[in-house]
């Protein structure tokens, strides 16, 4: 399973899962702008970095996760700017798996040479894996275009440095880093007819430089944002037949009753009761009721109820119980009637579970 967050959030761990890859790319910062009271133009912004774990997780437990946003691009002014550096992206907390975000390109001051914003450094990235984002492109002369923006690292590569401009004609944005870093926004394009830095691309590249012509003023490129994907195993039986324990009729129909009689299966983690029925057909709406206790109180630990599905071969929650404390008698119950080709296998047999998690 893969979750892809584009924007800031939560995420809550599902049953079962104990490790999660975490790959993040930290946003791209703007371009620098030329101001209308100065010479020259501006740097390109640095590329935001990558950095990826397997780490350790706790089912039901919820993570933050922060995705670093691009730089704003800067309108122009009577004097330059700097451009806005990318935020950092992160999981669970910036010491855990976190990418740096780009600088932002020098803005015209006076000189007749800015430089372009450093792309995230993997030295201050956190991870197993980290690779740089790409450096923002200089300007070396007056009346010129912007420097093209640094590239966003990739998962296999860095990103690239943006290109250097001297002539009227902006910088080349850098590539992205192989394997998902963004491309930089290039320069803009300066005499005669200058024009505003562009836009760096997904994920993390790094905008353009104000373009310049010592008469006009132009914005920046603003910086693209980062992003933090998480891919994980979701925990399910392997083949519903393998059961140890497929129930006849009367067992089936014993699951309604409060004796006990019930096939468990002790883990590390879980208290697992794990069952399956055969139907007559495969268009019976599917009624599950289990009657049990438990000596850990379900208000510290849930129990939950699901069904086995053989369309995603993983398990579908059906019902989270937490309301009773230890060794009192709770039932759970639950009907399906829709999906159900997703939970009758090819011999109509579903596979129902309950469990809880140990301390």
């Amino acid at each position: 399973m893969t979750k892809t967050f584009t924007e800031s959030g939560e995420w809550v761990c599902p049953a079962g899962v104990t490790s999660v890859t975490v790959e993040c790319r930290g946003g791209g910062a703007a371009g620098g702008t030329y101001g209308s009271a100065d010479i020259g133009s501006a740097g390109g912004g640095g590329g935001g970095a990558y950095a990826s774990s397997v780490k350790t997780v706790i089912p039901f437990t919820m993570y933050r996760v922060n995705v670093g946003l691009g730089g704003l691009s800067v309108l122009p002014g009577t004097g330059g700017s700097t451009g806005l550096s990318g935020q950092d992206s992160w999981f669970k907390n910036p010491n855990f798996v976190m990418a740096k975000g780009g600088t932002g390109g020098e803005g015209s001051n006076g000189a007749a040479v800015y430089t372009g914003g450093a792309g995230g450094a993997a030295g201050n990235s956190v991870g197993t894996t980290t690779n740089s984002g790409g450096a923002g492109g200089n300007t070396t002369d007056i009346t010129e275009g912007g420097g093209g923006g640094g590239g966003g690292a990739g998962s296999t590569g860095v990103g690239g440095t943006g290109g250097d401009t001297s002539t009227g004609t902006g910088g080349v944005g850098g590539t992205g880093g192989t394997s998902g870093g963004g491309t930089g926004g290039d320069g803009g394009t300066g005499t005669g007819a200058s024009t505003d830095g562009l836009r760096g691309l997904t994920y993390g590249g790094g905008g353009g430089g104000a373009g310049s012509d010592n008469v006009t003023s132009r914005a920046s490129g603003g910086g693209a944002p980062g992003v933090v994907i998480l891919t994980w195993t979701k925990p399910g039986v392997s083949n519903s037949n393998s059961l140890a324990n497929v129930l006849n009729n009367v067992e089936y129909a014993q699951l309604g009753q409060d004796d006990g009689d019930y096939y468990i299966q002790y883990g590390s983690e879980y208290i697992i009761t794990e069952f399956s029925y055969t139907h007559l057909n495969n268009t019976d709406a599917i009624q599950i009721v289990w009657n049990g206790r438990s000596t850990l109180s379900t208000k510290i630990s849930p129990v939950f109820l699901q069904i086995y599905n053989n369309n995603t071969l993983g398990w579908d929650t059906l019902i989270r119980e937490t309301r009773f404390n230890a060794d009192v008698d709770f039932n759970m119950s639950y009907t399906q009637t829709s999906s159900l080709s997703n939970y009758y296998d090819s011999s109509r047999k579903i596979v129902v579970r309950v469990y809880q998690q140990v301390f």
